[in-house]
Parts: structure tokens; sequence; C-alpha cells
């Protein structure tokens, strides 16, 4: 994987599949069981990433996370009071898993 420059704690991922692909045809599974071990692979290497990435800081200082946050819950396009509270909400939830800090 590689940083990818435009987005913070952002990683680019690329898998050879149809290197995979071959291989399990050479395994002699099903189609079937070609796309589940395909899903698999990719699944276990995004999740490798994203654990990697939440050991990364936030870009955000602590004393600016709740403003920015009310920030973008008045963005255009979010004209639903519904819609503000679901930022909210959603800052909430990564407050309480630790994922800005």
């Amino acid at each position: 994987m590689e940083s990818a420059s435009f987005y913070p704690r952002t990683q680019v991922g690329r898998v050879n599949s149809i290197e995979l692909y071959k291989d399990f045809i050479k395994q002699g599974l099903a189609p079937i069981q070609i796309g589940q071990k395909l899903l698999e692979h990719v699944a276990k290497e995004i999740l490798k990433e994203l654990e990697f990435l939440r050991e990364l800081p936030s870009i955000i200082p602590k004393n600016l996370i709740q403003p920015v946050y009310c920030w973008l819950s008045r963005m255009p396009g979010f004209q639903s009071p519904k819609s503000a509270e679901k930022v909210m909400t959603a800052l909430t939830q990564k407050v309480t898993k630790s994922l800005l800090s």
C-alpha cells in the first residue's frame, strides 16, 4: 500500500486480482469459491490498512474537532435537520471509538 498525498490518513491499495484468480484456478476451486476467496483477500488487505491508518494521529487539533464538525453539519445540501444530527452523531461515535485522537 502507498500513501495518497491528497487526503489525510488515506492509503491506496492495489491487488493483482488476475494473479490471485490464476492461483485459485490452479487449486481447482469452483468459480463461486474463487469469487469468495478474492473478496476475502481484499477484505483482509483493507482491514490491515485500516488498522494502520487508525493508529495515525488526526490532523484536526483536539480543540477544533467539535467546531469543524459543527461547520460540516451546516454545509450546503444539508437542509434537513436530520443531516446535521447525523454529522454530530458521527462525531460522537468517532470520539467514543477514539478515532479522532
